[in-house]
């Protein structure tokens, strides 16, 4: 991003360039990385609507959040009277073709509305009854509780998806060399 433009400005227009865009947080100051953040998010939703207002679909795009706790946090713009840009990408984000991925250790800092509206979870190590507790809200995790608790196997983890009425445990490979060329000779092979 140049020094000389709006970077959300630039930020979006590569985005709908079709270009991969990675925003590091690293020494921004928090209040300066929540503000830049959900503008972002803002200009991102802007944009779709635009998007669909001039006859045209808007590009889809994926939002990957990092610790998400920092940025999408519980009624972070209710005291301005704004819906939280966050939660609005959460609700509405799939109509516009923009996907939202979270990562978080803190679940209990997100707000409700986004629990409400993830379809997909991939649910690891979570260490405090705190965080089960907000987790088992959700479907079916409660049954799980101990074990998110307790396992320290890498790589163990709960997913539900928005295709499978079912809460499962399963095991996460370690992404290798190995694992790359072999899934790449079965798709050779197809």
């Amino acid at each position: 991003v140049s020094q000389q433009n709006d970077p959300v400005d630039e930020i979006v227009g590569r985005l709908n360039s079709g270009e991969l865009v990675i925003v590091t947080s690293f020494g921004i100051p928090p209040e300066v990385l929540v503000f830049f953040s959900h503008r972002l998010v803002r200009s991102i939703l802007n944009n779709a609507k635009q998007c669909l207002r001039d006859g045209n679909t808007p590009p889809s795009l994926q939002v990957f959040i990092d610790e998400a706790h920092n940025v999408v946090g519980k009624k972070s713009e209710e005291s301005r009277g704004e819906i939280d840009p966050f939660t609005a990408l959460a609700k509405e984000g799939g109509k516009f073709n923009i996907g939202m991925i979270y990562a978080t250790q803190e679940v209990h800092m997100i707000d409700d509305e986004i629990l409400s509206n993830t379809a997909n979870w991939v649910v690891t190590h979570l260490n405090s009854k705190k965080e089960i507790n907000v987790l088992s809200d959700y479907y079916d995790f409660a049954a799980f509780g101990d074990t998110l608790l307790n396992n320290e196997e890498v790589g163990y983890a709960i997913c539900r998806t928005k295709g499978c009425p079912y809460t499962l445990p399963v095991q996460i490979e370690l992404f290798s060399q190995e694992h790359v060329e072999r899934i790449q000779s079965l798709i050779d092979a197809d």
